[in-house]
């Protein structure tokens, strides 16, 4: 029986399998109610990568069965050394002293730094990440090939990972996502799938880097998982004779189906912190773009993390500021600024910007809007409607009228009319929210537009 099959053998017991051993948990009852043959479950903790060395003794023979696993020869590893005034030297007789070893380095009875760059050839072996004290690892500049090992994600002292400029293949393991102290890492110069040649020197820089790299498989396995679910919801639904009843949906399958949308944005913003709603994304792509925004200069070599897209900020996974001003713009805003629903900040001054939508007023959480130094020639009445608003800025465009609904701005503290073509006399800037009220009061009085 497989593992998975023995961690789930009996799916009708309440019970755990008799025998069950101290690695399985119970799992609490999922909150909505299912039938009793799923209430209870074990699953069984995650296997080790690979057993982890505890002595000098076995990372000196790990260490000799890794140099000769890609093609070292002993002679070599026992008796090349570095020489203080001489550089790189050869002594006269091989040492049994690892560390004596070539770019082996030992501290506090343990290894904690290997670096080998002397033409290996073949597959890194799996072997290494048993070197459980390792906090550098520089493999680079050989002729490595093959993929790189999960196992090398077990080296949870790792700070510094060097593979570049070999022959690697493959996809970056995402054991290697996991590490906590890994605070450089380069991949450059390989054949790698997912790899973007780049030489990453800053912890948070690394963490967005593995996220982008596993981002797109785990949302391709949810939604293989959604429709794998609806499907089987239709199943359970037909009619399985002429002469038996029609089945009702299992509640489980019925549960996923009506929530997939709000199960996706909850399992990916968990999985990852960066992630970004596709709904999002494709509302500011589609914006940039109506703008006449290329968009290799909005995402760059980024592809879908928008927290790197040019003037994005994104927040819990949603899009928060947007911020593209003096960025050439030109042409007419799209509609689908609107699904930006939980957009604070929206920066577009500097511009040549001819027409704002009326979905801007469905921008609820918005308080800050910079339209100044554009080409506007009049503005919706559903700007009325963004009640959060605390600053606007329209100045310096072509308008001769206000629309009236902009008495409903109770929040602005904040409000730049300057240089437009307004018939009346109206002051350049309101910096007191006094002031501000009492200016709009006046539009909605003469009830213009």
């Amino acid at each position: 029986m497989s593992s998975f099959a023995s961690a789930h053998g009996d799916s009708t017991s309440a019970q755990a399998p008799a025998g069950a051993t101290s690695g399985q948990i119970l799992v609490k009852p999922v909150p909505w109610q299912l039938e009793s043959k799923f209430k209870m479950m074990t699953v069984l903790k995650p296997a080790p990568l690979i057993a982890a060395n505890a002595t000098l003794e076995q990372d000196k023979a790990t260490i000799l069965r890794c140099w000769l696993d890609m093609g070292g020869e002993d002679d070599i590893l026992r008796r090349k050394y570095m020489a203080v005034d001489s550089g790189w030297s050869m002594r006269d007789e091989p040492s049994d002293d690892v560390s004596e070893w070539f770019g082996v380095t030992v501290e506090g009875g343990r290894v904690t730094r290997l670096r080998w760059n002397q033409g290996l050839s073949g597959a890194i072996p799996a072997e290494i990440g048993a070197l459980s004290a390792l906090t550098a690892l520089d493999l680079g500049r050989n002729k490595l090939n093959g993929a790189i090992p999960p196992t090398i994600g077990a080296l949870s002292s790792l700070i510094t990972l060097s593979l570049d400029g070999n022959s690697l293949s493959g996809a970056v393991p995402y054991s290697i996502f996991k590490l906590p102290n890994l605070k450089a890492v380069n991949f450059s110069d390989n054949n790698l799938s997912n790899n973007q040649n780049r030489y990453l020197h800053d912890q948070r820089e690394i963490q967005d880097y593995f996220t982008s790299l596993w981002r797109h498989p785990t949302i391709r396995l949810f939604n293989c998982s959604i429709a794998i679910t609806k499907k089987r919801q239709v199943s359970l639904g037909r009619r399985i004779s002429p002469h038996c009843a029609v089945l009702p949906p299992h509640p489980f399958f019925a549960f996923l189906a009506d929530h997939e949308h709000t199960l996706t944005y909850i399992i990916l913003s968990y999985l990852d912190p960066w992630f970004c709603c596709n709904k999002d994304r494709t509302a500011v792509l589609k914006c940039w773009e109506s703008l006449g925004g290329a968009k290799d200069t909005l995402i760059k070599e980024y592809g879908d993390d928008v927290t790197r897209w040019k003037g994005v900020t994104v927040e819990n996974g949603r899009v928060v500021k947007v911020y593209w001003g003096r960025m050439g713009l030109t042409g007419h805003l799209t509609s689908e600024i609107g699904e930006l629903d939980c957009l604070r900040h929206l920066c577009l001054h500097d511009n040549e910007i001819g027409s704002i939508p009326t979905e801007v007023g469905k921008l609820s959480s918005l308080t800050f809007l910079d339209l100044h130094g554009n080409q506007l020639t009049d503005l919706p009445r559903e700007l009325g409607n963004l009640r959060s608003l605390t600053d606007l800025s329209i100045g310096r465009n072509g308008l001769s009228i206000l629309p009236s609904t902009l008495a409903n701005l109770t929040n602005l503290k904040y409000l730049s009319l300057y240089n437009n073509n307004f018939s009346i006399d109206v002051p350049k800037n309101f910096y007191t929210k006094g002031k501000i009220q009492t200016f709009l009061a006046t539009l909605k009085s003469t009830g213009k537009n």
